[in-house]
């Protein structure tokens, strides 16, 4: 089965390069064709979240197609770029013969989250990468990622470590090991699959312990049910939606965490959350926290954990200011 599946994702992989592609050709072609002969491959969805990150695109673009499992379908959610975003990702589906769907908006919208709701709702796969147009991945990122959805369909996510790099692309972390010692030294030292309310009430109770949404894969179904329900609540949270997101989706099944870095996260240091909105950032993730506080029982231990990051926090914020 093993041989069988491989050898189906390189037959997908070389067509969409092929001169039988063109972009006139839905890039779910070759997937469809062979899940048709009764290969049951899985449909990965790639959503790329893009403002103004032209100068990024083409490398983020080819870190996706270069991925040793195949992807079932492109979409990219562009959110009123002034730059030439959309010039740059014509020119590239021309070149490599690949149809991406795009969703522009007219007026920026000034929410990721918002972005998200409308790249998950124009999905057809079985999971969903939401992978920011300014990251980057390892070849064997899907490779890390998607085995543990298979082998146990109770995961509704599951991610990997990631290297942090800057907006020139330097390197300068090889984790996140020194923001997640707030929550815990060992809980990300290797490998595991956790219960997603034990992972709600003791390290997302405490910080946002997936630090960037690029490295995460989604089971689809958890996605769209978690937008239906909660999405009025979640879009009220201009910075920290996607800490607000995963405590809410981890109501429905399990975590997975691989210790490998296959994701590579670019932080600017002149981005919102490095500069300014520190106060309005403070206030999104004690929310966060009051919200698993109202919602379930979390032990004294942990709570003085989440006032310790709380001063942690302000800390910063008065260096700042």
């Amino acid at each position: 089965f093993f041989f069988k599946q491989k050898t189906a994702y390189e037959i997908s992989r070389s067509d969409w390069s092929s001169d039988v592609c063109s972009s006139d050709l839905p890039i779910t072609w070759p997937i469809d064709f062979i899940r048709s002969l009764g290969i049951d491959l899985p449909r990965i969805s790639v959503v790329i979240i893009n403002y103004n990150y032209g100068r990024y695109l083409i490398d983020r673009l080819e870190s996706i197609m270069s991925q040793t499992i195949g992807i079932y379908e492109l979409i990219l959610v562009d959110d009123a770029s002034d730059d030439d975003s959309l010039e740059i990702l014509d020119r590239w589906m021309r070149k490599q013969k690949i149809k991406v769907t795009v969703i522009r908006n007219e007026k920026n919208s000034g929410s990721v989250f918002a972005q998200w709701k409308k790249g998950i709702e124009a999905v057809s796969g079985d999971f969903v990468w939401i992978a920011e147009a300014d990251d980057l991945s390892e070849t064997d990122f899907l490779q890390t990622v998607l085995p543990p959805m298979l082998a146990d369909p109770g995961i509704v996510l599951s991610y990997c470590e990631s290297r942090q790099m800057d907006g020139y692309g330097l390197f300068y972390a090889d984790n996140y090991d020194f923001y997640l010692k707030h929550a815990s030294d060992t809980l990300w030292a290797s490998d595991r699959v956790a219960d997603g309310i034990s992972e709600i009430t003791d390290p997302l109770a405490i910080l946002n312990s997936i630090p960037n949404v690029s490295a995460v894969l989604f089971h689809k179904v958890a996605l769209v049910q978690t937008i239906q329900r909660y999405s009025e609540e979640i879009v009220h949270y201009k910075i920290a939606a996607d800490y607000a997101f995963y405590v809410r989706i981890l109501l429905q099944g399990k975590l997975a965490y691989s210790r490998k870095n296959a994701n590579i996260h670019r932080r600017h240091p002149n981005s919102i959350i490095a500069k300014c909105h520190r106060k309005e950032l403070y206030q999104e993730i004690v929310s966060v926290q009051e919200w698993v506080l109202d919602h379930f029982t979390v032990k004294d231990s942990v709570i003085q954990k989440m006032q310790d990051y709380r001063d942690h926090m302000m800390k910063e914020i008065m260096s700042i200011a």
